[in-house]
């Protein structure tokens, strides 16, 4: 079943799902592909000239690895999340370990800045 979107909607719809594809370096062929639909058919639904079924868009979020809500999001809205989870997408456990470590001494560094900075004032 297709749904028709508004077209505000629609259009950030597109460019999110743009958006995530190329920061995968995803080629519309693997898209299409992994879809189970032609690529002349995946061009039109990311040039916004036909509709897509709830099924495809659930695809889509499953191959990018992010939320649905993510698709429809304003630009702003947990950007900078959704672009770690992406880059993160793949990686294995051991360097997903890592992250997580270099994170934290990040964050704990960040806390320290703050709190340097309350004092000093």
């Amino acid at each position: 079943m297709k749904y028709k979107l508004d077209s505000e909607v629609k259009q950030r719809l597109i460019k999110n799902i743009l958006f995530y594809r190329e920061k995968m370096n995803l080629t519309q062929d693997f898209m299409a592909h992994n879809i189970g639909i032609t690529q002349p058919l995946y061009n039109k639904i990311e040039n916004g000239s036909r509709e897509m079924t709830v099924n495809t868009l659930v695809k889509i979020t499953e191959i990018l690895g992010i939320s649905m809500d993510s698709l429809f999001a304003e630009e702003d809205d947990n950007v900078t999340m959704n672009n770690i989870i992406a880059l993160l997408k793949g990686k294995n456990e051991k360097d997903l370990e890592i992250v997580e470590d270099v994170m934290r001494t990040l964050v704990k560094a960040l806390e320290n800045s703050r709190e340097s900075d309350i004092i000093n004032m």
